[in-house]
């Protein structure tokens, strides 16, 4: 009998310590998992971070050669910080394909939704009319305050949401003339014609947008180098102007946008921490929009 209890003891103990280890092991992982976690979320900040003091240290003009993608640019190409890896960049999707631009990301490079009207969001590709209806009782329920992301906007059908994020800002009042996208430029209301002029002299010598040849705007008035060798015509620069007069278009522009994704070798998933910031007239800009997810 002894002999039988002693033995069921053993067993019971090698349960209990079987479990244990089980325990430990399971909890071992869930700290390293932890770890791994904290490090790559660091990775990811360390993007935001120099994105806050380049975007700091340059002026409001030439911030739009932030968004180039040539090798000058310092966002070109993933940096490293130590062992991991962050890359700063904006990401929207196209027909379930990711694309990727390397850069900080202009705000007023996109149509503001303080000027969007039906016959505006007509102009965008992809944006179908059940978008339209959604997006301005969307924003006409949010009356002064500041449209929630697109992706929580529940009605908004998949097509119309890849258009909004890719063209829409719910920052600001006013498009960038250095940064606005052809589509962008009808959608506020130049003239076609006028809009391939004034690319025409902004993309510079190889004619290709978002490159380091690229000329920028120094102002909006007739005594621009631009606005004068853009050569419009009377109606072109009459339309220029009321947008002008009515602040829709500036060469000043105050928010920016950016994703930062940190990630390292034998390191499980990806971190991603999208901000909106806004550009102080001294220091660094000031964080309005900080979000984080994990990529696997």
């Amino acid at each position: 009998m002894t002999v039988v209890v002693v033995s069921w003891v053993l067993v019971l103990l090698a349960v209990f310590g079987v479990n244990y280890s089980h325990d430990v092991i399971a909890e071992s992982r869930l700290i390293q998992l932890e770890v791994q976690q904290h490090q790559l979320r660091a990775w990811a900040t360390s993007g935001v971070e120099l994105a806050r003091v380049t975007l700091g240290n340059t002026p409001r003009i030439e911030c739009a050669t932030l968004g180039y993608s040539g090798p000058e640019n310092l966002f070109a190409f993933p940096l490293a910080c130590g062992q991991g890896r962050f890359a700063v960049g904006g990401a929207y999707a196209v027909d379930d394909q990711e694309h990727w631009l390397p850069g900080i990301g202009d705000e007023a490079g996109r149509l503001p939704m303080a000027l969007v009207d039906s016959t505006a969001l007509a102009v965008l590709p992809g944006m179908t009319s059940y978008g339209r209806a959604v997006l301005l009782d969307a924003k006409e329920a949010a009356g002064s305050n500041r449209l929630p992301p697109f992706e929580l906007i529940v009605d908004l059908d998949e097509a119309s949401r890849e258009c909004a994020n890719r063209f829409l800002s719910r920052y600001g009042n006013a498009v960038n003339l250095n940064t606005a996208s052809e589509e962008v430029m009808f959608a506020v209301g130049l003239p076609p014609r006028g809009v391939h002029k004034l690319l025409g002299w902004r993309s510079g010598d190889d004619q290709i947008p978002g490159t380091s040849d690229d000329r920028l705007f120094q102002s909006l008035g007739n005594d621009d180098e631009g606005i004068r060798s853009s050569a419009l015509n009377s109606e072109e620069a009459a339309v220029l102007a009321f947008l002008v007069g009515a602040k829709r278009l500036t060469v000043e522009p105050r928010f920016f946008q950016l994703v930062s994704r940190g990630w390292g070798e034998g390191y499980k998933g990806i971190c991603e921490i999208r901000v909106v910031l806004e550009k102080q007239k001294y220091g660094a800009p000031r964080i309005l929009e900080w979000t984080e997810t994990w990529l696997n």
